[in-house]
């Protein structure tokens, strides 16, 4: 994710299972399989990263958890 001239760069563990094909998450038009935040079971899917920029404003907001809202500036 950038923001201005910055990057956001994430580091995070993921599990990728290509047995379940519930994600929305397409390579080269091919669905790859559920990712997953760790093997635990049952799993914590993830969908997308969520992120909202304006030119109009000074900041964005970025999320990677749904209890966690990030503000960059």
């Amino acid at each position: 994710m950038w923001h201005k001239k910055d990057t956001l760069k994430l580091k995070e563990s993921l599990y990728l299972e290509e047995k379940w094909h519930l994600s929305q998450i397409k390579i080269d038009g091919n669905n790859i399989g559920t990712v997953t935040k760790n093997e635990s079971h049952p799993p914590h899917n993830i969908g997308a990263y969520r992120c909202y920029k304006n030119a109009k404003l000074g900041y964005a907001l970025f999320a990677n958890d749904d209890k966690k809202l990030y503000i960059i500036k």
